[in-house]
């Protein structure tokens, strides 16, 4: 699968949790370049203030960038 934000490939044999409400969470897969988290059906994960969620592949951390406003 082919990541939507930067075209790389998504690491479909690394899975990620995340949490997505008081007590649920999901599973999404990183990009090998960019880090930018997917879900399994291949739509991109954002956080409930709509912003883009990554994994920094060094720490294993998620974190999140905003959306860049149109120009």
């Amino acid at each position: 699968m082919k990541c939507t934000e930067c075209n790389g490939e998504i690491k479909r044999d690394m899975p990620v949790t995340i949490r997505t409400g008081c007590s649920s969470y999901g599973t999404a897969y990183a990009c090998t370049d960019c880090g930018r988290l997917h879900w399994s059906d291949g739509t991109t994960v954002f956080n409930r203030g709509e912003e883009r969620a990554f994994l920094n592949q060094e720490t294993g951390q998620i974190f999140n960038k905003p959306v860049e406003a149109p120009s």
